[in-house]
């Protein structure tokens, strides 16, 4: 994930994704930067098997179901992040550094029954200090997404019930845990299991 590529109109991550699968051989799922359906070619042609859109979205939804339509729902996932301003969850970009007006219920629903194979849900506020994960985002996001739930923002094992999670959300995306060796996956894979 290129977190800021959109900002800085970065378009280099078909080299990073040839140099990772050559190393690793699990799923991949690129984003950043990715804002048309020649964006979403390069990416597969590099050795993606997902993109991650987000604020290309909001100047044309409909490339969703174009790339949908090309490679496959399971191959798109939408990235919604979330911050929360006065009160209310809001759907922002640019890493959450743009607003877009656009309030988090109102975004899913927009989203819904498009060809997405999964929603991955970042809580802006949490996200990277992992002071534990934002349940109240959770909570008002799960009932209007019909596909597979990642959520990322704030975990830590240490606070965090990752069983009760894993009643919740389908995937959980972690990075500060993992540098700062909190968190062991394998440890809690028998655990997370449903």
């Amino acid at each position: 994930m290129d977190s800021v590529a959109s900002l800085y109109g970065r378009k280099t991550l078909d080299g990073v994704v040839r140099d990772v699968g050559s190393v690793i051989f699990v799923p991949m799922c690129v984003g950043g930067g990715i804002a048309s359906l020649a964006d979403c070619d390069l990416m597969f042609d590099s050795g993606a098997d997902k993109v991650s859109l987000n604020t290309a979205l909001f100047a044309d939804i409909t490339l969703i179901d174009r790339i949908g339509e090309r490679y496959g729902s399971q191959a798109v996932v939408v990235e919604v992040q979330a911050k929360k301003l006065n009160g209310r969850y809001m759907c922002v970009n640019q890493y959450g550094r743009e607003e877009t007006g656009i309030e988090l219920t109102d975004w899913l629903t927009r989203i819904r029954g498009r060809m997405i194979g999964e929603v991955s849900l970042t809580a802006v506020n949490h996200d990277g200090v992992a002071g534990g994960v934002d349940w109240d985002l959770i909570e008002a996001a799960r009932p209007h997404i019909d596909v597979p739930l990642v959520y990322g923002g704030g975990f830590n094992p240490e606070i965090d019930d990752i069983q009760a999670l894993s009643y919740w959300v389908e995937g959980l995306a972690i990075a500060t845990s993992l540098h700062n060796n909190r968190f062991n996956p394998a440890a809690y894979s028998e655990r997370c299991t449903r």
